[in-house]
Protein backbone atom coordinates (compact mmCIF):
# COMPACT_ATOMS: atom_id res chain seq x y z
CA UNK A 1 0.00 0.00 0.00
CA UNK A 2 3.06 2.11 0.39
CA UNK A 3 3.39 2.93 -3.67
CA UNK A 4 -0.62 2.94 -3.86
CA UNK A 5 -0.59 6.31 -0.89
CA UNK A 6 2.43 7.52 -2.77
CA UNK A 7 0.55 7.90 -5.91
CA UNK A 8 -2.95 9.42 -4.23
CA UNK A 9 -0.89 12.22 -1.98
CA UNK A 10 -1.90 14.13 -5.16
CA UNK A 11 -5.64 14.05 -4.70
CA UNK A 12 -5.48 16.42 -1.84
CA UNK A 13 -4.08 18.92 -4.54
CA UNK A 14 -6.92 17.92 -6.73
CA UNK A 15 -9.62 18.40 -4.26
CA UNK A 16 -8.87 21.92 -3.62
CA UNK A 17 -8.84 22.98 -7.16
CA UNK A 18 -12.75 23.37 -7.51
CA UNK A 19 -12.08 26.11 -5.30
CA UNK A 20 -10.29 28.36 -7.63
CA UNK A 21 -12.06 28.01 -10.66
CA UNK A 22 -11.23 31.18 -12.76
CA UNK A 23 -8.13 32.24 -10.88
CA UNK A 24 -5.05 31.66 -12.82
CA UNK A 25 -1.86 32.88 -13.97
CA UNK A 26 -2.38 33.92 -17.91
CA UNK A 27 -5.70 35.88 -18.75
CA UNK A 28 -8.83 34.42 -19.34
CA UNK A 29 -9.45 34.50 -23.11
CA UNK A 30 -11.94 32.65 -25.97
CA UNK A 31 -9.24 30.73 -27.40
CA UNK A 32 -6.19 28.48 -25.79
CA UNK A 33 -2.93 30.12 -26.06
CA UNK A 34 -2.08 27.99 -28.92
CA UNK A 35 -4.72 28.28 -31.70
CA UNK A 36 -4.60 24.82 -33.41
CA UNK A 37 -5.87 23.68 -30.41
CA UNK A 38 -9.49 25.12 -30.95
CA UNK A 39 -11.97 24.48 -33.50
CA UNK A 40 -15.75 25.95 -33.71
CA UNK A 41 -18.64 22.57 -33.40
CA UNK A 42 -22.13 22.99 -33.22
CA UNK A 43 -24.48 20.66 -31.41
CA UNK A 44 -28.58 20.38 -31.12
CA UNK A 45 -28.37 21.37 -27.40
CA UNK A 46 -25.37 23.93 -26.97
CA UNK A 47 -25.53 26.49 -30.07
CA UNK A 48 -21.72 26.29 -30.97
CA UNK A 49 -19.02 24.54 -29.25
CA UNK A 50 -15.33 24.98 -28.87
CA UNK A 51 -12.64 21.48 -29.20
CA UNK A 52 -9.74 22.26 -26.58
CA UNK A 53 -6.85 19.41 -27.47
CA UNK A 54 -3.79 19.43 -25.42
CA UNK A 55 -0.80 18.97 -26.90
CA UNK A 56 1.07 17.32 -23.97
CA UNK A 57 -1.03 15.24 -22.76
CA UNK A 58 -3.67 13.71 -25.32
CA UNK A 59 -6.72 14.77 -24.02
CA UNK A 60 -9.44 16.96 -25.38
CA UNK A 61 -13.06 18.01 -24.74
CA UNK A 62 -15.49 20.11 -26.09
CA UNK A 63 -16.94 22.93 -24.12
CA UNK A 64 -19.18 25.88 -25.12
CA UNK A 65 -17.88 28.84 -27.44
CA UNK A 66 -19.09 31.72 -25.19
CA UNK A 67 -16.86 30.36 -22.09
CA UNK A 68 -13.60 31.76 -21.66
CA UNK A 69 -10.59 29.12 -20.94
CA UNK A 70 -7.62 29.96 -18.55
CA UNK A 71 -4.35 27.91 -18.61
CA UNK A 72 -2.43 26.70 -15.49
CA UNK A 73 -4.80 27.63 -12.60
CA UNK A 74 -3.23 27.21 -9.18
CA UNK A 75 -4.26 24.88 -6.91
CA UNK A 76 -2.40 26.06 -3.44
CA UNK A 77 -1.76 23.23 -0.84
CA UNK A 78 0.58 21.85 0.91
CA UNK A 79 0.66 17.89 0.18
CA UNK A 80 4.25 17.64 -1.47
CA UNK A 81 2.76 17.30 -4.49
CA UNK A 82 1.27 20.06 -7.75
CA UNK A 83 -0.77 19.30 -10.77
CA UNK A 84 1.26 19.31 -13.77
CA UNK A 85 -1.35 21.31 -15.91
CA UNK A 86 -4.35 22.93 -14.91
CA UNK A 87 -7.33 24.03 -17.65
CA UNK A 88 -10.50 26.23 -16.39
CA UNK A 89 -13.57 26.42 -18.68
CA UNK A 90 -16.08 28.95 -17.17
CA UNK A 91 -18.91 30.57 -17.96
CA UNK A 92 -17.96 34.37 -17.55
CA UNK A 93 -21.61 35.57 -17.39
CA UNK A 94 -22.36 33.53 -14.69
CA UNK A 95 -22.72 33.61 -11.19
CA UNK A 96 -19.43 34.71 -9.57
CA UNK A 97 -18.14 33.69 -5.64
CA UNK A 98 -15.84 36.23 -3.49
CA UNK A 99 -15.67 37.87 -7.27
CA UNK A 100 -14.40 35.31 -9.06
CA UNK A 101 -16.71 32.98 -11.34
CA UNK A 102 -18.21 29.85 -10.23
CA UNK A 103 -19.99 28.30 -12.50
CA UNK A 104 -17.85 26.18 -14.92
CA UNK A 105 -15.42 23.03 -14.94
CA UNK A 106 -11.54 22.27 -14.07
CA UNK A 107 -9.23 19.74 -15.31
CA UNK A 108 -5.89 19.42 -13.60
CA UNK A 109 -3.34 16.65 -14.64
CA UNK A 110 -1.37 14.82 -12.54
CA UNK A 111 2.00 12.81 -12.71
CA UNK A 112 2.09 9.93 -10.53
CA UNK A 113 4.89 7.68 -8.59
CA UNK A 114 3.03 4.39 -9.57
CA UNK A 115 1.08 3.34 -12.42
CA UNK A 116 -2.50 2.72 -11.54
CA UNK A 117 -4.63 -0.29 -13.03
CA UNK A 118 -7.33 -2.41 -13.11
CA UNK A 119 -5.92 -4.46 -10.63
CA UNK A 120 -5.57 -1.97 -7.93
CA UNK A 121 -8.19 0.45 -8.42
CA UNK A 122 -10.13 -1.25 -4.91
CA UNK A 123 -7.17 0.18 -3.00
CA UNK A 124 -7.18 3.54 -5.08
CA UNK A 125 -10.62 4.01 -4.07
CA UNK A 126 -10.32 3.30 -0.27
CA UNK A 127 -7.53 5.68 -0.30
CA UNK A 128 -9.52 8.36 -1.84
CA UNK A 129 -12.28 7.53 0.32
CA UNK A 130 -9.84 8.62 3.46
CA UNK A 131 -8.78 11.71 1.71
CA UNK A 132 -12.74 12.94 1.39
CA UNK A 133 -13.21 12.21 4.87
CA UNK A 134 -10.58 14.06 5.88
CA UNK A 135 -11.46 17.12 3.91
CA UNK A 136 -15.34 16.51 4.87
CA UNK A 137 -14.10 16.87 8.76
CA UNK A 138 -12.14 19.98 7.86
CA UNK A 139 -15.24 21.69 6.88
CA UNK A 140 -18.20 20.17 7.93
CA UNK A 141 -20.24 22.46 4.83
CA UNK A 142 -18.87 19.85 2.78
CA UNK A 143 -22.02 17.12 2.40
CA UNK A 144 -22.07 14.37 0.08
CA UNK A 145 -24.89 14.48 -2.34
CA UNK A 146 -23.85 10.90 -3.74
CA UNK A 147 -21.55 8.42 -2.54
CA UNK A 148 -17.98 7.78 -4.13
CA UNK A 149 -19.13 5.19 -7.29
CA UNK A 150 -16.90 3.57 -9.75
CA UNK A 151 -17.10 5.01 -13.38
CA UNK A 152 -15.42 5.14 -17.12
CA UNK A 153 -14.65 8.49 -18.89
CA UNK A 154 -13.25 8.42 -22.11
CA UNK A 155 -12.35 4.87 -21.68
CA UNK A 156 -10.42 5.96 -18.74
CA UNK A 157 -11.29 3.98 -15.32
CA UNK A 158 -11.90 5.69 -12.20
CA UNK A 159 -14.22 7.07 -9.18
CA UNK A 160 -16.85 10.12 -9.16
CA UNK A 161 -18.87 11.81 -6.38
CA UNK A 162 -20.75 15.00 -5.72
CA UNK A 163 -21.13 17.62 -2.93
CA UNK A 164 -22.81 20.59 -1.93
CA UNK A 165 -20.57 22.90 0.17
CA UNK A 166 -20.04 26.98 0.68
CA UNK A 167 -17.84 28.33 -1.41
CA UNK A 168 -16.54 31.56 0.23
CA UNK A 169 -19.96 31.70 1.93
CA UNK A 170 -22.07 30.97 -1.79
CA UNK A 171 -24.04 27.36 -1.73
CA UNK A 172 -22.59 25.86 -4.12
CA UNK A 173 -22.35 22.19 -5.92
CA UNK A 174 -19.49 19.89 -7.06
CA UNK A 175 -18.89 16.82 -8.90
CA UNK A 176 -15.60 14.77 -9.06
CA UNK A 177 -14.44 12.71 -11.39
CA UNK A 178 -10.81 10.96 -10.40
CA UNK A 179 -9.49 9.27 -13.41
CA UNK A 180 -6.39 6.82 -14.03
CA UNK A 181 -4.76 6.65 -17.14
CA UNK A 182 -1.04 4.63 -16.27
CA UNK A 183 0.96 7.22 -13.74
CA UNK A 184 -1.29 9.85 -15.19
CA UNK A 185 -4.78 10.99 -13.14
CA UNK A 186 -7.17 13.26 -14.74
CA UNK A 187 -9.43 14.77 -11.93
CA UNK A 188 -12.44 16.95 -13.86
CA UNK A 189 -14.58 19.39 -11.45
CA UNK A 190 -17.97 20.46 -12.52
CA UNK A 191 -18.76 23.31 -9.79
CA UNK A 192 -21.42 25.98 -10.05
CA UNK A 193 -23.89 27.50 -7.25
CA UNK A 194 -26.54 25.69 -6.13
CA UNK A 195 -28.94 27.74 -7.70
CA UNK A 196 -27.34 27.34 -10.59
CA UNK A 197 -26.59 23.86 -10.94
CA UNK A 198 -29.20 22.12 -12.59
CA UNK A 199 -29.19 24.63 -15.41
CA UNK A 200 -25.73 23.85 -16.32
CA UNK A 201 -26.10 19.82 -16.39
CA UNK A 202 -26.29 19.98 -20.51
CA UNK A 203 -23.14 21.86 -20.75
CA UNK A 204 -21.19 19.69 -18.05
CA UNK A 205 -22.45 17.09 -19.76
CA UNK A 206 -21.11 18.13 -23.09
CA UNK A 207 -17.50 18.15 -21.43
CA UNK A 208 -17.68 14.71 -19.98
CA UNK A 209 -19.12 12.58 -23.05
CA UNK A 210 -16.63 14.36 -25.19
CA UNK A 211 -13.53 14.02 -22.97
CA UNK A 212 -10.79 11.75 -24.19
CA UNK A 213 -7.47 10.74 -24.67
CA UNK A 214 -5.63 10.50 -28.06
CA UNK A 215 -4.18 6.86 -27.98
CA UNK A 216 -1.53 5.32 -30.28
CA UNK A 217 -3.68 3.49 -33.03
CA UNK A 218 -2.22 0.81 -35.67
CA UNK A 219 -5.03 -0.09 -38.49
CA UNK A 220 -4.95 -3.53 -40.47
CA UNK A 221 -6.46 -4.04 -43.74
CA UNK A 222 -6.89 -7.29 -46.02
CA UNK A 223 -5.59 -7.15 -49.33
CA UNK A 224 -7.42 -10.34 -50.06
CA UNK A 225 -11.02 -10.70 -47.83
CA UNK A 226 -11.00 -6.24 -47.54
CA UNK A 227 -11.80 -6.31 -44.10
CA UNK A 228 -9.61 -3.90 -41.63
CA UNK A 229 -9.68 -3.50 -38.20
CA UNK A 230 -8.07 -0.81 -35.68
CA UNK A 231 -5.73 -1.94 -32.58
CA UNK A 232 -3.60 -0.30 -30.02
CA UNK A 233 -0.63 0.57 -30.99
CA UNK A 234 1.57 -0.91 -29.04
CA UNK A 235 0.41 -4.48 -30.27
CA UNK A 236 2.10 -6.99 -32.66
CA UNK A 237 0.24 -8.39 -35.24
CA UNK A 238 1.33 -11.56 -36.63
CA UNK A 239 -0.16 -14.08 -39.33
CA UNK A 240 -0.27 -17.49 -38.03
CA UNK A 241 -1.32 -21.42 -38.87
CA UNK A 242 -2.61 -21.95 -35.72
CA UNK A 243 -6.04 -23.31 -36.11
CA UNK A 244 -9.16 -21.71 -34.18
CA UNK A 245 -10.63 -23.89 -31.49
CA UNK A 246 -13.71 -23.53 -32.89
CA UNK A 247 -14.14 -23.66 -36.74
CA UNK A 248 -16.84 -24.24 -39.77
CA UNK A 249 -14.99 -28.30 -39.74
CA UNK A 250 -12.46 -26.97 -42.56
CA UNK A 251 -8.97 -25.18 -42.54
CA UNK A 252 -8.93 -21.35 -42.29
CA UNK A 253 -8.13 -19.58 -45.56
CA UNK A 254 -6.41 -16.92 -43.59
CA UNK A 255 -5.58 -16.33 -40.04
CA UNK A 256 -4.16 -14.14 -37.99
CA UNK A 257 -3.61 -12.75 -34.53
CA UNK A 258 -3.23 -9.39 -32.92
CA UNK A 259 -1.83 -9.75 -29.16
CA UNK A 260 0.03 -7.96 -26.25
CA UNK A 261 3.69 -8.65 -26.03
CA UNK A 262 3.65 -7.14 -22.80
CA UNK A 263 0.84 -9.32 -21.59
CA UNK A 264 0.47 -12.85 -19.97
CA UNK A 265 2.89 -15.47 -21.60
CA UNK A 266 2.38 -19.10 -21.17
CA UNK A 267 4.97 -21.57 -22.33
CA UNK A 268 6.50 -18.74 -24.29
CA UNK A 269 3.54 -17.93 -25.76
CA UNK A 270 1.50 -14.47 -25.55
CA UNK A 271 -1.80 -15.46 -24.50
CA UNK A 272 -3.61 -11.75 -24.08
CA UNK A 273 -4.96 -11.46 -28.06
CA UNK A 274 -7.17 -11.51 -30.47
CA UNK A 275 -7.45 -14.41 -33.19
CA UNK A 276 -8.93 -13.62 -36.34
CA UNK A 277 -9.89 -16.40 -38.95
CA UNK A 278 -11.73 -16.99 -42.15
CA UNK A 279 -13.46 -19.63 -43.55
CA UNK A 280 -14.74 -20.10 -47.25
CA UNK A 281 -18.35 -21.94 -47.16
CA UNK A 282 -19.90 -24.15 -48.89
CA UNK A 283 -23.07 -21.79 -49.72
CA UNK A 284 -23.99 -18.67 -49.20
CA UNK A 285 -25.26 -17.84 -45.67
CA UNK A 286 -28.42 -15.14 -45.53
CA UNK A 287 -30.71 -13.91 -42.67
CA UNK A 288 -33.02 -16.65 -43.54
CA UNK A 289 -30.44 -19.65 -43.05
CA UNK A 290 -29.12 -18.28 -39.47
CA UNK A 291 -31.09 -20.21 -37.61
CA UNK A 292 -29.60 -23.02 -38.82
CA UNK A 293 -26.12 -21.83 -38.72
CA UNK A 294 -27.20 -21.44 -35.23
CA UNK A 295 -27.91 -25.20 -34.31
CA UNK A 296 -24.79 -26.12 -36.54
CA UNK A 297 -23.21 -24.20 -34.15
CA UNK A 298 -24.66 -24.97 -30.51
CA UNK A 299 -23.08 -28.62 -31.88
CA UNK A 300 -19.94 -27.67 -32.33
CA UNK A 301 -19.70 -25.84 -29.20
CA UNK A 302 -21.16 -28.74 -27.54
CA UNK A 303 -18.33 -31.30 -28.79
CA UNK A 304 -15.79 -28.76 -27.29
CA UNK A 305 -17.05 -29.15 -23.64
CA UNK A 306 -17.70 -32.49 -23.57
CA UNK A 307 -14.01 -33.25 -25.02
CA UNK A 308 -12.47 -30.66 -22.33
CA UNK A 309 -14.87 -30.46 -19.37
CA UNK A 310 -12.87 -26.78 -18.53
CA UNK A 311 -14.59 -24.95 -20.92
CA UNK A 312 -17.45 -23.49 -18.66
CA UNK A 313 -20.10 -21.10 -20.53
CA UNK A 314 -20.21 -17.59 -19.18
CA UNK A 315 -23.18 -16.57 -21.45
CA UNK A 316 -24.95 -18.77 -23.79
CA UNK A 317 -24.98 -18.28 -28.12
CA UNK A 318 -26.69 -14.88 -28.78
CA UNK A 319 -27.27 -13.31 -31.72
CA UNK A 320 -25.18 -10.22 -32.60
CA UNK A 321 -23.92 -7.99 -35.43
CA UNK A 322 -20.66 -6.34 -36.45
CA UNK A 323 -20.19 -3.77 -38.92
CA UNK A 324 -23.97 -4.96 -40.21
CA UNK A 325 -22.52 -8.58 -40.34
CA UNK A 326 -25.12 -10.78 -38.66
CA UNK A 327 -23.76 -13.62 -36.22
CA UNK A 328 -23.55 -15.33 -33.09
CA UNK A 329 -21.32 -14.79 -29.81
CA UNK A 330 -19.95 -16.72 -26.94
CA UNK A 331 -18.15 -16.52 -23.53
CA UNK A 332 -16.33 -19.03 -21.89
CA UNK A 333 -14.14 -19.62 -18.98
CA UNK A 334 -11.78 -22.75 -19.19
CA UNK A 335 -8.46 -23.65 -18.46
CA UNK A 336 -5.22 -22.49 -20.67
CA UNK A 337 -2.28 -25.43 -19.57
CA UNK A 338 -3.89 -25.23 -16.24
CA UNK A 339 -4.00 -21.19 -16.23
CA UNK A 340 -7.39 -19.93 -15.88
CA UNK A 341 -8.24 -18.14 -18.95
CA UNK A 342 -11.76 -16.66 -20.54
CA UNK A 343 -12.77 -15.50 -24.52
CA UNK A 344 -15.13 -14.46 -26.22
CA UNK A 345 -16.17 -15.43 -29.90
CA UNK A 346 -17.72 -13.85 -32.45
CA UNK A 347 -19.16 -16.38 -35.69
CA UNK A 348 -20.11 -13.70 -38.30
CA UNK A 349 -21.20 -14.19 -41.74
CA UNK A 350 -21.21 -12.05 -45.32
CA UNK A 351 -22.25 -14.78 -48.33
CA UNK A 352 -20.26 -17.49 -48.25
CA UNK A 353 -17.46 -16.28 -46.02
CA UNK A 354 -17.24 -16.87 -42.41
CA UNK A 355 -15.30 -14.33 -40.26
CA UNK A 356 -14.48 -16.12 -36.40
CA UNK A 357 -13.54 -13.23 -33.89
CA UNK A 358 -11.45 -14.49 -30.72
CA UNK A 359 -10.74 -12.20 -27.87
CA UNK A 360 -8.73 -13.78 -24.92
CA UNK A 361 -6.80 -13.32 -22.11
CA UNK A 362 -5.98 -15.47 -18.84
CA UNK A 363 -8.53 -14.70 -16.39
CA UNK A 364 -7.68 -11.99 -13.83
CA UNK A 365 -6.65 -9.59 -17.07
CA UNK A 366 -10.00 -10.00 -18.69
CA UNK A 367 -11.71 -7.14 -17.65
CA UNK A 368 -8.23 -4.58 -18.28
CA UNK A 369 -8.68 -5.78 -21.84
CA UNK A 370 -11.96 -4.95 -22.51
CA UNK A 371 -11.12 -1.52 -23.76
CA UNK A 372 -8.60 -2.22 -25.92
CA UNK A 373 -10.89 -5.26 -27.01
CA UNK A 374 -13.27 -2.51 -27.66
CA UNK A 375 -10.65 -0.98 -29.91
CA UNK A 376 -10.75 -4.04 -32.33
CA UNK A 377 -14.54 -4.98 -31.60
CA UNK A 378 -16.08 -1.63 -33.16
CA UNK A 379 -13.40 -1.02 -36.08
CA UNK A 380 -13.90 -4.14 -37.45
CA UNK A 381 -14.95 -3.35 -40.98
CA UNK A 382 -15.45 -4.60 -44.64
CA UNK A 383 -14.14 -2.40 -47.50
CA UNK A 384 -17.78 -3.13 -49.13
CA UNK A 385 -20.17 -1.63 -46.78
CA UNK A 386 -22.80 -4.69 -46.08
CA UNK A 387 -26.66 -3.22 -46.70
Amino acid sequence: MKSVRATLLTLVVGLTAVLVLGSCTTEPSKTTSTADNETATTSTTIATLNTYSDPDYGFSFEYPSDWDITQNAPAEVSAGSQSVKDIAVYDPQGSKAGGSPANGVQISVYKLLVSVDETILDAVKAEIEQVLANMENQDPSWRRLENLTSTHVGGVPGFKISYEFSLQGTPAKSAMYFLFDKDVQYQISFQTTADDWSSYQDEFSRVLETFSLARAIGTYTDPDYHFSFQYPGTWKVEATKTPADVSSGSAPVKDLTVYDPQGAVISAHPVNLVHIAIYELRSSVDKMGMSSVKTEIQSLLRDIERQDPSWQRLEDLTETQVANLPGFKIAYDFSLQDTPARTAFYFLFHKNVEFQLLFQTVAEDWSSYQEKFGIVLDSFSLATPVQ
